[in-house]
């Protein structure tokens, strides 16, 4: 009986220490004692050319997350992709495809990254941030349709994360789609409501509609004193669109104190006593006026 029992307790000790093995190399930051990027070096250094892959391995991938560290963000992929050639185990590779990713963003190879948070998400399916990861880059390539996909894959495994609704909303604003976009934004309020974020991209969604006073109410509720120039430049624009002298003054008030050319400026103290249909007409005349048009392009998506 006692070693019966023995063996039941050894069976869930190894299965501990399995799981142990499976899931710390997911989630350590290093995989090797190894504490600098020098000492990694000497040790690479120090390893016959043909043999000890699986060490080469685990050196370049902590090589790689050093110099990620360090803001070295293309050593970094460099190393990552030397770890990638040494046969990393599976859950090596969580890490490694996801840090390559995260890398080669960092300095603009979205081509490259995208091709690694692809890898990614392969290896690490189950996670919704990894999903999430993907669907940003596919939204900054414009391949909008890709970015709804993995956008509502990583909701469906994280249902309760408002940040996810609100990114594809913005996914959908960008395509046109302004129904699709207010409803999963209306619901990134309801999962999140203390986090005011969702306004600005409604705000956005009502512009686009041409309903210029729901967007003006709804843009009013995330600016502030401290907000950039180009934020209240947006708001002189959509209250002039409102027919909203008030709130085209305080724009002004507020303009006045950000740091904007005298060219600039005044454009827009002559821009904030239009009505909407004189802004219309100045709409118009951009095409003819190269300095309006110019302005414009500050206002105009």
């Amino acid at each position: 009986m006692k070693d019966r029992i023995d063996i039941q307790i050894t069976k869930k000790l190894i299965l501990v220490g399995l799981v142990f093995l499976l899931v710390q190399p997911v989630t350590a930051a290093l995989f090797s004692s190894k504490k600098t990027a020098e000492k990694i070096r000497e040790r690479i250094a120090q390893l016959p050319e043909n043999g000890r892959l699986r060490t080469k391995s685990i050196l370049y991938s902590d090589l790689g997350t050093f110099y990620y560290k360090n803001g070295e963000f293309e050593d970094a992929a460099e190393a990552f992709e030397k770890s990638l050639q040494y046969r990393p185990n599976r859950f090596m590779k969580r890490h490694i495809y996801r840090f390559l990713g995260k890398s080669y963003e960092s300095y603009g190879r979205l081509d490259k990254c995208l091709a690694a948070y692809e890898q990614s998400v392969y290896y690490d399916r189950r996670n919704w941030k990894r999903h999430r990861d993907l669907a940003q880059i596919y939204e900054k390539v414009h391949l909008y349709e890709n970015a709804i996909e993995s956008y509502r894959i990583a909701i469906k495994r994280s249902h309760k994360e408002g940040s996810l609704c609100v990114s594809l909303g913005r996914t959908y604003r960008k395509m046109g789609l302004y129904k699709e976009a207010e409803e999963n934004l209306l619901k990134a309020q309801s999962l999140s409501p203390q986090d005011k974020t969702f306004y600005r991209e409604l705000s956005l969604v009502y512009e686009g509609k041409s309903q210029f006073q729901k967007a003006l109410l709804t843009f009013e509720k995330v600016i502030s004193e401290s907000s950039p120039a180009e934020d209240w430049i947006r708001f002189v624009y959509l209250s002039v669109l409102s027919d909203n002298k008030t709130f085209a003054n305080q724009g002004m008030d507020q303009l006045r104190k950000k740091k904007v050319t005298e060219e600039t400026l005044n454009f827009y103290e002559t821009l904030a006593q239009l009505t909407n249909g004189t802004l219309e007409n100045l709409f118009t005349q951009k095409e003819t006026d190269p300095m309006i048009e110019r302005l414009f392009t500050e206002i105009v998506r």
